[in-house]
This record gives structure tokens, sequence and C-alpha cells, in this order.
């Protein structure tokens, strides 16, 4: 659709629903899967990740991270759309800029968490502005997904989904059923992905999930599912109330506000008149909402539980010697620390990508008179070749010369550049696989460096900036349980030094054929922990305002063989860094040492496979995976 095609059509339907304003979030409807794009694409043409817009019938404005600024700025029309960047600009500020007092608010509770919900109409009761929940989707919905649900092999995930079923149930201390929406939580728990689709990169569907101690835990979901389960019930989200109102009266159902939509919460309260504070007992905040919930149908009111209760009681420890989590990282903790079968699968997937990654690079720096678009094709096509392959992680990152400096770029037949003269190249992709899932990034330099209009030694600075700071933060060592926001000054130690810093996250974990961004964010904030056998990536950056660097490796936390109680990293992928942009005087003895041995451990893994691609391709490797010394 053209840029701003919906703008229009949301504001004719505010009139038509008496409101002023309305939130759009990056998230769309439950129903919709993901597939498409985002409600705030539709509207804006912004096509980032994370993004809030709030629309009235004569301003529109956006609020978005560190990372989008620039290619919001670029993909939205200045005459509709006003930028903003958060946690500068939070919904307080979106909503007092764009609505005045006495204004009505419509918000989506199927796109917004409970706490989100609660929040919001806090906020619009100190800015003295009314809410409506709306019934359905603004928005015109998107068309219907293709996708079809179907439940992976065990095999693949190395044990059973009933055992994975009852370590959740093992964590539900005094509650007797847990209600949860999270899509990890829920690909990981019941082993369901969606069947691929062209416009869909997500293997994990948008579902509601209900496990009770004792009976059939229920998936509730409206897409076709192509396989039964022995172990659990599939039913559509229309029975969702329904079902609700026939579970057991002594039955304690634990429900975590933070990532169930509120549209479930407030289904709940509706069927079995449950934790219904009044709308002054949330505007006054008699009513904690911040962490885990019971919902007790004996006594047909809740329990609320604070961050020390939900510790012990919600999510405590279980026979299977799972550690307490608490309610900020939810159940993200099953999902995130792998077992042996998805370490081994893992690895395996790495060095797969690694491989098509390394021939993509060849592609790029020798093929000629190709674009953007073909170098992301060429990978996908290289990719696809690979045993067990099933579909892309995410859309491929292919960005030449002042592109590179767009964090999330993404090339599309109305913006695809060429690949010709002098200029940065970077490359930013990943792979689903049928038990393992990948992402990694270069950056390299493509034609004459003699030509390149950038000060070269500035360049080969801040290049050399961005290696060193991927090599301090895998040769880190750790105690177990460290939190994320720690580690990730790490990563940023080498990048300050330079007088430098890049408005993202340092990494992410990454799934087991789940999605490519799970726990733990990587982060300064984040208070997630870190515990062995995660994969996580490491991706710092240095950007400008025509070209940006980004290097990016898979790691695998790992117990230290010689300190008891911490970790060490182990380095996943293996695609050579580009030898032309490193300046080695930069470099410590211990940081060559270690990138020597990068390199000599990639090169003994493919050379031999490389040999066939013929002369460009063993040329590239050979240059850019030799051994280098300071002058």
């Amino acid at each position: 659709m053209p840029r701003d095609t919906y703008l229009p059509t949301l504001r004719k339907r505010l009139a038509e629903i008496g409101a002023d304003c309305v939130i759009v979030s990056m998230r769309n409807s439950f129903g919709n899967f993901e597939d498409g794009p985002s409600d705030i694409e539709r509207i804006s043409g912004f096509t980032g990740s994370n993004g809030q817009a709030v629309v009235s019938r004569d301003m529109a404005l956006l609020s978005v991270d560190g990372r989008y600024v620039k290619q919001a700025t670029e993909q939205t029309n200045s005459a509709e759309w006003s930028i903003k960047q958060f946690p500068d600009f939070d919904t307080r500020s979106s909503i007092s800029t764009v609505a005045s007092s006495g204004s009505k608010l419509a918000i989506a509770p199927y796109s917004i968490s409970y706490n989100s919900y609660v929040s919001i109409l806090r906020l619009a009761h100190d800015l003295g502005i009314s809410v409506t929940l709306l019934d359905d989707d603004i928005m015109p919905p998107n068309p219907r997904s293709n996708n079809t649900v179907f439940l992976v092999d065990e095999e693949n995930i190395g044990e059973s989904i009933l055992g994975r079923i009852n370590k959740v149930r093992d964590g539900l201390g005094k509650g007797e059923a847990v209600l949860f929406a999270e899509k990890s939580t829920i690909g990981w728990v019941f082993g369901v992905r969606l069947t691929r689709a062209t416009s869909s990169k997500s293997v994990l569907p948008n579902c509601v999930a209900f496990i009770p101690k004792s009976g059939r835990p229920i998936l509730f979901c409206d897409l076709e599912v192509v396989n039964t389960s022995s172990v659990f019930d599939i039913r559509h989200l229309d029975e969702f109330k329904g079902t609700m109102k026939s579970v057991d009266n002594n039955c304690q159902i634990m429900c975590d506000y933070s990532t169930v939509p509120a549209y479930f919460v407030l289904a709940l309260q509706g069927c079995r008149s449950l934790l219904k504070p009044s709308e002054s007992e949330l505007l006054e905040g008699k009513t904690e909402h911040r962490t885990a919930a019971y919902f007790d149908v004996r006594k047909g009111s809740s329990t609320v539980l604070t961050n020390q209760e939900a510790d012990c009681v919600g999510l405590g420890s279980g026979s299977n010697g799972l550690c307490t989590i608490d309610s900020r990282n939810k159940y993200s903790e099953f999902f995130c620390v792998k077992n042996k079968t998805e370490i081994k699968n893992q690895k395996i997937a790495a060095e797969l990508t690694s491989l098509a990654f390394i021939r993509t690079l060849v592609f790029a720096m020798n093929e000629k008179g190709i674009s953007e678009l073909d170098v992301a094709n060429f990978f996908e096509e290289t990719v696809s070749k690979c045993p067990g392959f099933v579909d892309l992680s995410f859309t491929s990152i292919s960005a030449f010369g002042e592109d590179t400096s767009l964090v999330h770029y993404i090339p599309r037949a109305s913006n695809n550049a060429p690949i010709n003269g002098s200029g940065l190249f970077l490359f930013d992709a990943g792979a689903h696989f049928n038990n393992s899932t990948t992402d990694m990034t270069r950056t390299v330099f493509i034609g004459n460096f003699d030509e390149y209009s950038v000060e070269k030694s500035e360049l080969r600075d801040m290049y050399t900036t961005i290696l060193k700071s991927v090599i301090m933060f895998s040769r880190a060592r750790f105690p177990v349980n460290t939190k994320a926001c720690n580690i990730d000054s790490i990563a940023r130690y080498e990048v300050w030094q330079g007088g430098y810093d890049y408005q993202f996250g340092t990494g992410h974990g990454v799934g087991s054929y789940g999605n490519v961004h799970e726990p733990p964010r990587i982060s300064p904030m984040s208070q997630h922990t870190i515990r062995g056998d995660m994969v996580i990536t490491v991706e710092p950056g240095i950007y400008r305002q025509n070209f940006g660097i980004r290097l990016e490796n898979m790691l695998l936390t790992k117990h230290s063989q010689y300190h008891e109680k911490f970790l060490d990293f182990d380095t996943l992928n293996y695609i050579p860094f580009c030898m032309d942009l490193i300046n080695p005087e930069m470099l410590t003895d211990i940081e060559i040492d270690w990138l020597n041995d990068y390199h000599q451990n990639t090169y003994d893994k493919f050379m031999d496979i490389l040999a066939n691609d013929g002369k460009a391709t063993t040329d590239w490797f050979r240059w850019n995976a030799r051994k280098i010394y300071r002058l």
C-alpha cells in the first residue's frame, strides 16, 4: 500500500466511534498472527519493529527508540507525522501532546497487556481524558493468514511436550492453573509452530494457553491445526470465554499481567466476576497490577502477588531443580536455558548459516551489476539448501553505502540500492531450521578503499573499536545469575573509550527453532539474569549520518572450568572479520590472540569445503581468515 493509505481510514473510524484519539501499537490483533504489516506501518509507512503511535483527528505522533529515529523520519510523511524518541518521549508525553483535557481516547485491549491497559487508564485519568475500549480492530484487518499450526517432532527438541507442561505445573506453587499468552513460552511448552508463509517470518503463533495442575491443558488459536496432540487440547479463540466459564469453581488461575493481553483478563473478569476492582481503585493505585495474580473462583476475588510473593509462590523451585524465576523473567527461564539436544542443534545450525553467510559476502564483493536485494535473495537461496532449513528467521538486512546508517534497514523494490563504487556493506541475516535458529552480522568494505570519501584512519578506528567490543564481551567471565544490564556495559566499555555509543541493546537471546529475539535481552536496563546454556548475541555498533558499522556473533554461555559458579562464552558462528578495516595497532596481544584463534578455527572448519567454490571465494577467505600481527 502507498504510504499513509490507512491514516484517513483510521481518522474516519475515530469519528464513527466518537473518539478523539487512539493508541496504535506495533502488535496487531491476536487473530492476525503478525502476518503482514503492523498497524503502524499501515498508517505511517514506518517498517521498524518497535514503536507506538498516538493519532487524533488532526495530529499524528510516532515514538520510536534510538535505533529508528532516522528511519522513521525518512519513511513517514513529515507533513503528517511528528517523530519522537523514547524513553525520553514516553506514553504520557505522547498522549498529553496529542490529546487535550476532555478528550476520549480509544485503546484496543487485544493489542496491549493488562499492565499497559491499567497504566494508560491511570495516565488518562491524570490528564482528564476518558478511555473507551474497542470491541474490534479499529483498522481494516490484514488478509487472513494462510498459515497453519503444526506440532514439532519431539526428537528435535530433546524432551517430551508432557515433560515441558509438567515443568510449568511444578512451578505453579499455590496456583492451580496458569493462563499465559507470551508466544515464545507457548511455542516452547506446546511445541507448536506456524507453517512457512512468504509474508511472515514468525515461527510461533499468537495463541493463549491454559494449563491446570490436573486435567488437559488447552491451547486457544484461530488457525487450522494440521496434527493433534495426545497431551493437550486445541480450541478456537472464540471458545475462550465459554471454556473459562466451565472451569472448576475451586480452581485458582495464575495470570501474569505484564504479558497477557487486556482482552483476556477483562474476559475473565466478565465471565466469572473475578478480579474486578472498581475503576476508582485502579486509578487511585489501590490495586497493584505489576505482577502475577491469582483468580480465586471460590472467593469471587483475586490476590495480586508482590514481586517477592511471585518469586516464592507463583514461580518457585520445583522437583525438577529449576531455580526461582522472578516476575520480570516470567517463564523465559524454561526456553532460554537450552538442553543438550538444543545446544547440539544450535551449533550445527550456526555453522551451516556461517557457510551460507561467507558465500553471500563473496557474492556481494565480486558479482557485478547487483543490488542489495540481490544479495539478500542470494543468501536465502543459499541457506535454503541446508538440511533442515525452514525459513529465514527475519527479513535480511542488506545495506550498502549510506543505507548502512539505518540500524534496521530492509531493502525493498522501492528502495533497492545498487552495489557499485566503493563503500561499506552491512549484512545481518539468519535462518530457522527445524531444530534451531540463527542470527549474525558482518560489515565489510566493497570496492577500492583508496577511493572511499570517509577518512580512512577514522573508519578503521571505528571498525576496530567495534571488533574490540566483540572480543572483550566474548572473553568475559562473570558469576552465574549476573544481571544482563551488568554485562551490557562490558561490550560498551571499548566503545565508550573511543567516544562513541549505540542507542540499542548489545544483544538478545536466540530461540531453538523459536523466536529469533527472545530473553535475555542484553541492554542497560535489562533485569534478565544470565545462566549457563543460554544462546545470546553480541552486536555492538557505531552509526553516523552517512554510514554505520555493526558486528554480531552468537555465543553460548557455559560454566567456567576455572572458577566454580562463573560463566564463560563459546562462540558459535564462524565468519571472518574484514581485514581491510582492522587497525592491528589498536589491538592488545590478548585481542590479537583471540582474533587469530577465531580465524584459524574458521579456516579449519570451512577451507576444504570452500575450495570447491572457485578462486574468488578461496582468495577472499584466505585473506580475511589469515593471522595478523602488530607492525
